[in-house]
Parts: C-alpha cells; sequence; structure tokens
C-alpha cells in the first residue's frame, strides 16, 4: 500500500486517484464516465488491499466533491465493513493503525451522511515550456545582477511539463552572453558542496542513511526542478535564451533535488548559491 501516515490520502496511490479524479472532472468528463475510466487505469485486479484503498479514495474524492456515486459508496461501505486493507496498513505503520481506523470512521460517517452540492473544479494548469535541454537561459536576479541557468532535461506529457536547470557560474551586472555561458562551468549549491565534502570521510555512508531518515525537503545538490505552479507563477525577473547546445558535466554522487515554482526562485538562489 505504500501509506506513511493514517490519513486517506497519505499513500501515492490515493493521491494518484484523488488528482486524477479531479483533473478529469476538471476537463469536463461526466462522474459514471470517470469512474470507469478510474477502475479501468488503476482497478488492481489482483491485489485485496490495494483494492481496498482504490475505493476509500474514490468515495472520499467524490465526497470532497460533491460528487458520491452509489456504486463507489456501496464498495466503500464494503470495504469498511469487511475492515479489508487494514491489515496490510498495520504492516506499514503499526504505530498508526488506531489513527486509522478513526481516519476510515470519519469517512464512514461522511460518506453515510447528507452530500453537499458539487464543487467546480477548475481545468488543471499545465505549465508550457519552449527551452530545450542545453538552452543557456540569463536570468536577471531582483537586484539587477544576472546569473545563467543552463536547462538540463525537459519532460512533456499531457498532464505535465517540468525541466531541470543547473545554475552556471556566472554572477555580473551585464547580462551573460552565449560564449560566456560555453566558458563557464557550473555553480554548485552550499548543500552540494558540504555533501562532497562528507563523501571524502570515512563515515559518509552513515551521514548519508541520517540524511534519509530526516527527509528533509532540501533545494539543492547540482540540480533542481522548476515549473510554473500556475498561470501567475511567473519569473521575478527577466528571463532571456541565449545560448543553445550547451555541454553538461556529470557530478558524482549528486542528485536532482525537487524545487517549486518560478516565484520562488530568487529566495532560493540566494540561499543555497549565494546569489542576490
Amino acid at each position: 500500500m505504500g501509506s506513511w501516515e493514517a490519513g486517506i490520502f497519505d499513500s501515492d496511490y490515493a493521491l494518484d486517484i484523488q488528482g486524477e479524479f479531479r483533473d478529469l472532472i476538471g476537463d469536463g468528463v461526466c462522474v459514471e464516465d470517470v469512474v470507469e475510466k478510474l477502475i479501468a487505469d488503476n482497478f488492481p485486479d489482483e491485489d485485496e488491499d490495494d483494492g481496498a484503498e482504490f475505493w476509500l479514495a474514490l468515495a472520499a474524492t467524490q465526497v470532497q466533491t460533491g460528487r458520491l456515486t452509489e456504486m463507489v459508496k456501496e464498495r466503500a461501505l464494503e470495504v469498511i465493513g469487511s475492515g479489508a486493507g487494514l491489515e496490510a496498513f498495520a504492516r506499514d505503520c503499526p504505530d498508526e493503525l488506531p489513527a486509522r481506523k478513526r481516519a476510515i470512521a470519519r469517512l464512514e460517517k461522511k460518506i453515510l451522511g447528507a452530500q453537499k452540492k458539487p464543487t467546480k473544479i477548475k481545468k488543471a494548469f499545465v505549465d508550457t515550456i519552449e527551452w530545450e535541454p542545453g538552452d543557456g537561459l540569463a536570468y536577471q536576479l531582483r537586484s539587477g545582477m544576472w546569473t545563467g541557468l543552463k536547462v538540463r532535461s525537459v519532460i512533456r506529457e499531457p498532464k505535465h511539463q517540468e525541466a531541470l536547470y543547473e545554475v552556471m557560474d556566472i554572477y555580473q551586472e551585464a547580462m551573460p552572453t552565449a560564449e560566456e555561458m560555453r566558458e563557464v562551468g557550473i555553480r554548485l549549491s552550499s548543500t552540494t558542496e558540504r555533501y562532497l565534502q562528507e563523501i571524502e570521510e570515512e563515515n559518509w555512508l552513515l551521514k548519508r542513511r541520517e540524511r534519509k531518515k530526516q527527509q528533509t525537503f532540501f533545494m539543492g545538490w547540482s540540480i533542481f526542478l522548476l515549473c510554473r505552479n500556475g498561470v501567475r507563477d511567473q519569473p521575478g525577473g527577466k528571463l532571456v535564451r541565449v545560448a543553445q547546445g550547451l555541454a553538461w558535466e556529470f557530478y558524482r554522487d549528486c542528485e536532482g533535488g525537487c524545487f517549486g515554482g518560478w516565484k520562488d526562485l530568487d529566495g532560493y538562489l540566494e540561499k543555497d548559491y549565494g546569489l542576490k
């Protein structure tokens, strides 16, 4: 099941069901057709535990959006009545089992109670990325200084677009040229520099394990992901493509970190790269 806490949506699988349901409704698909598509694409025929999670997640999403259908209601109540999925949950999160039972009891109460009217769900925003791998982007910080971003890779899917970037070792008053971008390397974040120091020490494996346990939401390493989170999520300063076909360099043991929208870029560059 892969749950991390007790909530109905505290697993990647449940969140996927919730997200796909909302996206399809936002696209104007009727709720009955949405349910059929979700069953066809996501229902695990041979896994009873995931099947239980499917119906709970779908029922909870329908209750949230005011679109609870009779069939989904019946299936979810069958799961709740039988206790299906609880044994698997106990294996994943034994300490959270009492809280999981309370979460399911709350969902059952909502399913059996009066349902709200359907809420309006907007069409999901999909970013549009015009760059290509190897492009060099000149970016002007809010201070007026310029730096450079190198496009490492671009992912384009029907419902999702994002790109991976590297910060170039540029920090100057004038907008960088294509020639300058071809001559400089990338600028490592403070996180990456600390990491490279750690792996030279004898206990670097232990430190790496501890870092994974902490699960800190730390943006850094040598590359980062960036995409717009909405129409209003725009860069704080000028962004100009000035170079193409730039090569990239591999740094050992450096991974890419997740990052958010363009409006937060300046704060990120200052915090982890010292660029103001």
